[in-house]
């Protein structure tokens, strides 16, 4: 379900790891006027109702998503497992593990009405000031200062075959549009 922007007659589709914590963040100020007290995930009653006149997506480049979720969850949520091994099991951790799952699922899943091309408005995420922008000029006002997660840490090496494995698990990303395969032969 998207979150709700009834005012501006937009339904936001949030991806994690595409800023999607800080798009519920906006989301929630554009509807109240005031910054989130706790959990903005608690705010479920942002996502009642139809989806809205228009549509927004930010999309990402899957391999960037996959190292910034692996990241979030080695340092926000004490994942100890090594990268090497995280990307050749991801594809069990994500039937086992529902957490691991809503953050590594193709970012296609959260957009239900594929091919990507039916939403109207999709903005790249290395480009988010561009959505920034374009909330605060349909709303008439600008939006609070909020990037809701971050992680830094770079204590591993992405090699060629993480990239091939990272790729051919969001195949389904890529023919949507999600990104582009680029293939060094």
């Amino acid at each position: 379900m998207p979150v709700q922007v009834p005012s501006l007659g937009l339904s936001l589709f949030t991806i994690p790891k595409n800023g999607g914590t800080t798009l519920w963040h906006w989301s929630h100020w554009l509807r109240t006027g005031r910054e989130v007290e706790g959990n903005v995930y608690h705010q479920g009653w942002m996502c009642d109702g139809e989806v809205e006149k228009e549509t927004v997506i930010v999309r990402r480049d899957p391999v960037e998503r996959f190292v910034s979720g692996y990241r979030n969850f080695r340092d926000k949520r004490g994942l100890s497992m090594g990268f090497d091994r995280f990307v050749t099991e991801i594809p069990r951790l994500i039937r086992f593990d529902g957490d691991i799952r809503h953050h590594f699922a193709p970012q296609s899943e959260y957009f239900p009405w594929m091919p990507l091309a039916k939403v109207d408005h999709v903005f790249d995420f290395e480009e988010f000031g561009k959505l920034r922008d374009f909330l605060e000029d349909r709303a008439g006002r600008k939006l609070p200062a909020c990037h809701a997660q971050k992680s830094y840490f770079s204590d591993f090496e992405l090699r060629d075959e993480h990239i091939e494995l990272i790729q051919q698990y969001y195949l389904k990303d890529y023919l949507a549009g999600f990104g582009t395969i680029v293939d060094d032969e």
